[in-house]
């Protein structure tokens, strides 16, 4: 029963997302780098890790490149197997090739586990207010982020954050959702 909602809502989230206008997804991923940069500016990140947007998520491309810009290393995630996923830094904008599901993913040297990552862009299909996520269900974010101490941070669009979503003891929840309209400290 569990997993039948669970495929219920991701079915309506994709739904609801894939009809969003083109338009309208420019001007929330406008409003959402503004939020990312000035949590970029409060906290100093000096090596964030991102994403690569799939079909119909929040794009944080135009934030990632001007932190890039200015110095800040930025790392994406890059799929090893079944439910293991890397960060790599990218010396350049246009280190990335197309990964396993689709999805741009960076195409340099893994990163030494020593690495720091001050910041996590985390996209999801929904989120809830207590940070927990609704992705795809391959546990890739999880079993990364429960290795990452630093601030974890969703972004979505405002009709994904919903009251409450399906949980498992292993999720991992994000510190902070930023959605167009708001900034919702966990």
């Amino acid at each position: 029963m569990k997993s039948d909602s669970k495929r219920s809502l991701r079915a309506r989230m994709l739904a609801k997302r894939g009809a969003v206008a083109a338009d309208e997804k420019s001007e929330a991923e406008g409003a959402v780098s503004k939020y990312l940069l000035e949590l970029l500016e409060e906290t100093g990140a000096n090596r964030i890790a991102a994403y690569r947007a799939l079909p119909g998520e929040i794009s944080v491309d135009g934030f990632w490149q001007q932190a890039f810009e200015s110095g800040v290393k930025v790392c994406f995630p890059r799929v090893l197997g079944p439910g293991e996923m890397e960060f790599v830094d990218i010396d350049s904008k246009d280190d990335f090739s197309a990964g396993r599901f689709g999805v741009l993913e960076p195409t340099g040297q893994a990163n030494p586990p020593e690495a720091e990552v001050d910041l996590v862009l985390v996209p999801g299909l929904a989120f809830d207010l207590k940070g927990y996520r609704l992705g795809f269900g391959g546990g890739y974010y999880d079993r990364a982020l429960a290795a990452i101490e630093s601030l974890r941070v969703g972004v979505v669009f405002d009709f994904q954050i919903l009251s409450r979503v399906p949980r498992e003891s292993w999720d991992v929840p994000v510190h902070q959702i930023i959605s167009p309209r708001k900034r919702y400290l966990i």
